[in-house]
């Protein structure tokens, strides 16, 4: 009956770790990249439990060839990495960075697929491979290299984990520190009569606390909205931000040059996607510096710009010498970087106080001298 409760907490706590990564690669795009290498190391350790609760169940008799969850450690570390990296430094890292740092990986769960079809596991370079994947020294040398690029991240960024929404950095650095700790006894005291067993239950107990939390913490956050663990309330929402002063300046002026030098809101397919691509910083971070600094949404500021541009089209025209020129409503649509009526509209109206037929009106009948007067808001 003990085994069997035991059984039941490691399948239950696996299958809660499963959703609950799930949860954050589905949401990771509106949530912030760095969830998504979250999502990818909760998931990875969530299927060691499952794959442990295979092993023990006796009628099942799983004896593969190729372990999976000694392949899946190999993506911890590049997962453990990369959340930091996005989540603290709020930037992309090089376009190839993903693929070096996931290449052990990639080489090591292709292994299962050579040994099956290809190599003979009783073949010399069967074998080899068998004993890389399998290796303590080569797994312990691969979880420093990442707790030390990991830590020197933290170090760089001056990370508070007394703050509420990173605390997650502190708690995954301390549970990739408990598996080096755990590996590194295994290596330097495997031949002094070490028992294994005893081992084997110590990391099952800290995954099993490790998921536990985390997706505690994930489920409840999604089960409130997005307004509860991962995304607080609005007017609180970026009170624990690991942004910098100097660095929202920094993303402000880009943004500014963006907008104000190249005109991007002209483009009617613009997106923050788009923006943050030409910026080089995660679309999580350019949405909380315009949401910190300018009061309101992307959309609403690349209206601003739109509806702003707009009305220097009607001013330029009926202040001009030419008394003949005359500006068409659908023009100005297509020319200001709407691309349909409703919206341009709407825009319109919110922010000059009248449609754009009544402005154009006015500006015909009193050549519209200080119409711009108010438009002082994206400064």
């Amino acid at each position: 009956m003990r085994l069997l409760l035991i059984d039941i907490l490691v399948g239950f706590v696996g299958f809660a770790g499963i959703i609950s990564s799930f949860s954050l690669l589905i949401k990771s795009r509106h949530l912030g990249k760095h969830n998504f290498y979250l999502g990818v190391f909760l998931l990875s350790i969530s299927l060691l439990l499952l794959e442990v609760l295979i092993f023990w169940i006796p009628w099942l008799e799983y004896m593969p060839q190729v372990i999976v969850y000694r392949v899946l450690f190999y993506s911890w570390g590049p997962s453990y990495y990369f959340y930091l990296y996005y989540k603290l430094l709020n930037k992309r890292p090089n376009e190839w960075s993903f693929y070096f740092h996931y290449t052990p990986f990639f080489l090591t769960i292709s292994a299962p697929i050579l040994l099956g079809n290809i190599i003979s596991p009783q073949s010399h370079l069967g074998q080899l491979s068998l004993n890389i994947i399998n290796s303590y020294p080569l797994k312990a040398l691969h979880i420093l290299v990442y707790i030390t690029l990991g830590m020197n991240l933290i170090h760089t960024t001056h990370l508070k984990t007394k703050q509420k929404r990173l605390k997650v950095v502190l708690w995954m650095t301390v549970f990739m520190l408990l598996m080096s700790i755990i590996l590194f006894i295994i290596l330097f005291f495997s031949k002094r009569n070490l028992n294994h067993q005893v081992m084997i239950y110590v990391v099952i107990l800290c995954i099993l606390v490790f998921v536990s939390i985390m997706s505690f913490s994930i489920l409840t956050s999604f089960k409130k909205g997005p307004s509860s663990y991962f995304e607080i309330k609005e007017s609180e929402k970026y009170k624990n931000s690991s942004l910098s002063i100097d660095m929202i300046k920094d993303i402000r002026g880009k943004l500014i040059v963006l907008l104000k030098e190249d005109k991007v809101y002209l483009d009617s397919s613009i997106t923050l996607e788009k923006v943050s691509n030409l910026m080089d910083f995660e679309r999580y971070t350019i949405s909380q510096v315009i949401n910190q600094e300018f009061d309101k949404n992307f959309n609403q500021l690349i209206n601003d710009y739109r509806i702003e541009h707009a009305v220097d089209i009607i001013d330029k025209v009926y202040q001009s010498d030419n008394k003949q020129n005359k500006i068409k409503v659908i023009d100005l649509i297509y020319d200001s970087g709407f691309n349909n009526k409703v919206t341009f509209y709407k825009a319109f109206k919110d922010r000059i106080k009248m449609t754009p037929k009544a402005y154009i009106e006015k500006a015909t009948k009193y050549q519209h001298a200080n119409s711009k007067e108010n438009f002082n808001y994206w400064e």
